[in-house]
């Protein structure tokens, strides 16, 4: 399950609705980068089933705020790039805005009270999700979703010693979510997909990953590596059913 704009808390009302087109198996899309943040804002600011109601509301926005053919121009330009860091890669090099960095770091800081809520606030989510599919006969499967950051610190392409201070913090700091999310995973008996190592190599094999410009979603390629894996994931899952 993964919808633009939507996370941990708009999931907990949709699984139910997921689960009446009797699914054997059910991803849910985890991104490192700011779904906690989401959480975190989402507990104070927004209404989830309020907003799934609503399902024009990302389009508007979309399309009011964002959307407009000029102001992605503008913003791909070397007159509208903010300041950021440029990082150098054989066949997928890409920019990075330094404001990026630090708000996506800020959502993984795990030494932040409001984000280890947040993290204990996505577990109970995803135990309930767990209950609920078991309930339906279904499998409940957690994609875990890195930044296109982490990606990049990871490749064997590019000098990690050039890297600003603010993308390494970033990097560690999800590398520990990553490590506690999986270990929280394992003891909710939730199995897990990381899709890290796959764009890894998919950027050092040659392919196209992401955007030469600051834009973290992926290109069809990174969707591509996403697909590979929930495949992977549900091929083993048929595998384990029929040797048990």
């Amino acid at each position: 399950m993964g919808v633009g704009g939507y996370g941990p808390l708009q999931y907990s009302v949709l699984i139910g609705d997921a689960l009446k087109l009797q699914p054997k198996q059910i991803v849910v899309g985890l991104y490192l980068g700011n779904d906690l943040g989401d959480v975190a804002r989402g507990i104070q600011e927004r209404h989830s089933e309020r907003e799934i109601e609503n399902p024009f509301r990302h389009v508007i926005k979309y399309h009011t705020a964002t959307g407009s053919a000029l102001h992605q121009l503008l913003r791909h330009s070397k007159f509208g790039r903010p300041a950021g860091f440029e990082i150098s890669h054989s066949t997928n090099p890409t920019f990075v805005a330094d404001q990026r960095v630090r708000f996506l770091s800020s959502d993984m800081d795990l030494t932040d009270p409001r984000i280890n809520t947040a993290l204990q606030t996505t577990l109970q989510v995803l135990a309930g999700a767990k209950q609920q599919c078991s309930a339906a006969g279904a499998t409940l499967t957690v994609m875990l979703i890195p930044t296109r950051e982490s990606v990049y610190c990871h490749s064997q392409q590019t000098v990690r010693d050039a890297f600003p201070d603010g993308l390494l913090q970033l990097t560690q700091r999800e590398s520990e979510l990553r490590a506690r999310l999986q270990s929280s995973l394992t003891e909710l008996g939730i199995a897990s997909r990381d899709v890290l190592p796959s764009l890894v190599s998919a950027i050092d094999s040659g392919a196209v990953v992401y955007s030469a410009h600051d834009e973290g979603h992926p290109l069809t390629a990174g969707y591509r590596v996403y697909a590979d894996t929930v495949a992977g994931e549900s091929s083993m899952a048929a595998t384990n059913a029929l040797t048990n």
